[in-house]
């Protein structure tokens, strides 16, 4: 069984997601911003983590550059649903910084499992 981290503000996309995971018979813990969820990466061993961009207190390119201080190694996929700049501005940037994967919200459940499948698979 696979373990999760999800990391983002909005309580639906982290209910949602976890949902997903649990129909595919894996484990997520979830976290509302980058504080929290490195302070559970800290505890816990994590097989992907899938964190948001635009975050209150600590936002994803902080949170993705601090998880790969933690480990290097670690399977990243950023989700965003736009930027200041037009949809989906910040996800290459993502990409470029340690993620494994970007995902444009909204996504339905075969696109994340199929990146999941495409990360864990590397």
């Amino acid at each position: 069984m696979k373990n999760f981290l999800i990391i983002d503000d909005d309580s639906l996309v982290r209910e949602s997601i976890q949902l997903m995971l649990s129909e595919i018979d894996c484990k997520a813990d979830t976290a509302e911003d980058g504080i929290e969820g490195l302070k559970l990466f800290k505890k816990n061993n994590y097989d992907v983590v899938i964190t948001d961009i635009i975050m209150p207190n600590k936002e994803g390119f902080e949170t993705i550059s601090e998880l790969t201080t933690l480990n290097k190694n670690v399977k990243i996929i950023a989700i965003s649903g736009g930027s200041r700049n037009g949809i989906g501005a910040y996800l290459p940037i993502a990409k470029n910084m340690g993620a494994k994967a970007v995902l444009y919200k909204p996504f339905d459940d075969i696109e994340l499992i199929n990146t999941i499948n495409s990360v864990c698979s590397h």
